[in-house]
């Protein structure tokens, strides 16, 4: 029996694929168990048999027999090593953990593209049903960057683009403690930026037929121009979008905020 902590066995395309139909999906148990029995096919038993009991306990009707699934499923459980998925989660409905809102993507996302995509099936399968992703300070993101985070199999149903700046605001920080040697300590104050995207990665958004997907957007603290403002008002893909966060941290004069508005509505843009 191979370890189920391992690296997913079969090809990684068809482990995206059969996700990607089962959140897709997310009430119907037909793609879950054909996924299962693929696992089965490539050699991990334990996790295949952990999606047919979870999906018969929530199907059973007889609670005594449901109570017998759930007690197999938790012994199956006991036995395997720790690690993140789906054992340990506690919010698991149908041998699947449930989705986050958002997916909360850190700094090194992009250094291996093809690891991340081996771990987010092996470990994070949740994320196929996600409609929501934050990007949290990387090196900014540039057009290359942008499309390959569109491209990622896990975001395609994501429909709300967080890309907002980070602000560090220096008041918020602890004051250093007191010495003896010292009656005075310089008031914390101020903030720092620092952006997430940059103007022509934006720009490339604006004309990139993955905007046709984007309901909310979130551009905030990126320290935007009227140049960036305008592509955004000129795309033929952002037709979708019922929120566009744009007014705090960026430097867009107010002719152009009026072209904003009157291109996307009061009701949208914030």
């Amino acid at each position: 029996m191979r370890d189920s902590g391992s690296a997913p066995v079969g090809d990684l395309e068809q482990h995206e694929a059969f996700l990607r139909a089962i959140f897709d999906a997310p009430e119907d148990d037909t793609a879950r168990l054909v996924y299962a029995d693929y696992l089965q096919e490539h050699g991990d038993e334990d996790r295949a048999a952990f999606i047919r009991l979870d999906c018969a306990a929530d199907r059973a009707t007889d609670e005594v027999k449901r109570a017998e699934l759930l007690t197999e499923r938790a012994a199956l459980v006991q036995k395997q090593p720790k690690h993140p998925w789906p054992w340990s989660n506690p919010d698991v409905e149908r041998g699947f953990p449930l989705p986050p809102n958002p997916i909360d993507l850190g700094e090194s996302w992009q250094e291996d593209i093809g690891g991340l995509r081996r771990v987010v099936v092996w470990r994070r399968p949740e994320w196929f049903g996600a409609r929501a992703v934050r990007v949290t300070r990387p090196p900014r993101l540039t057009p290359e960057l942008l499309e390959e985070l569109f491209a990622l199999p896990f975001l395609h149903q994501v429909t709300e683009w967080n890309l907002a700046g980070y602000v560090h605001d220096f008041s918020l920080e602890p004051e250093p403690e007191h010495s003896p040697d010292f009656d005075f300590f310089p008031a914390r104050s101020g903030s720092r930026t620092d952006p997430t995207v940059t103007a022509s990665a934006v720009n490339a958004l604006a004309h990139s037929r993955e905007a046709l997907r984007v309901v909310s957007l979130d551009l905030r603290h990126n320290k935007l121009d009227n140049k960036t403002a305008r592509a955004l008002t000129r795309s033929p893909y952002l037709k979708s979008l019922k929120r566009l966060e744009l007014s705090q941290g960026n430097d867009i004069g107010p002719r152009v905020w009026q072209k904003v508005v009157e291109r996307f509505g009061e009701d949208v843009v914030r």
